[in-house]
């Protein structure tokens, strides 16, 4: 859930424009907005998630001194941690466009469904802990589609399947990486040193694709306050 504090943030600041546009009933720049918002909470959350599940061993290691029990869920969540990271800016433009009741119902729907599940599978022994899982992962995805759907009947959204193919593209590029890096190059005897490089070697090549490719503006990290600090 933590990086999901990048596209809170970033839902945070899609509201007041959205309201605006939502008043003069302005949907080219909804959907504009909407596009940015989305495409800029992927961009951020892929590559957390590419190394919870990569680096998920070594992560619950130095986390935990456990990587036997842990890893496996860790790796089992990640994939579908990217559906909590674009669930905050739907829900953000629900409330933007007058529609806090459909974003509770459809939160609500994601809760009832999850207890169910919990009840349904946690509770026989043949599944345990991984119940919890299960429907911890099944809330999040439903809870991200019904937003979704709701936002698209609201605005007539179309979908751009461009920017989630290269997101796709670039984190398997990022996690091929980082898995070479982690079990083939030598760093240091260090498990922290060896994880940290492995992640911020993926997370250059990540970024530097994601730049090349167009996923990334100037305009984007313009918006972020260290680019601006250093550019002024």
């Amino acid at each position: 859930l933590l990086p999901g504090v990048l596209s809170s943030s970033l839902a945070v600041s899609l509201v007041p424009s959205l309201s605006e546009a939502a008043a003069r009933n302005d949907l080219p720049t909804i959907h504009k907005r909407m596009h940015q918002a989305l495409r800029l909470a992927m961009v951020t959350g892929a590559p957390f998630a590419a190394v919870m599940y990569v680096l998920a061993v070594p992560l619950c290691t130095l986390m935990y001194g456990n990587a036997a029990d842990t890893a496996p869920m860790l790796r089992m969540m990640a994939p579908f941690a990217l559906f909590l990271y674009v669930q905050a800016p739907l829900q953000a433009a629900l409330q933007a466009m007058d529609r806090p009741g459909k974003a509770l119902i459809n939160t609500l729907i994601g809760a009832v469904v999850k207890i169910l599940l919990i009840l349904l599978l946690a509770s026989r022994p043949e599944y345990g802990i991984q119940g919890a899982i299960i429907a911890i992962i099944v809330n999040s995805l439903l809870v991200t589609i019904l937003h979704g759907y709701s936002v698209i009947r609201l605005t007539a959204m179309s979908l751009r399947w461009s920017d989630p193919v290269k997101i796709i593209a670039a984190t398997i590029i990022m996690a091929a990486g980082m898995s070479y890096v982690y079990t083939s190059v030598h760093i240091s005897s260090s498990q922290w040193i060896q994880f940290l490089a492995a992640a911020a070697c993926g997370m250059g090549v990540y970024f530097s694709i994601c730049l090349l490719s167009g996923l990334i503006s100037r305009r984007d990290l313009e918006r972020v306050p260290f680019f601006k600090r250093w550019r002024s």
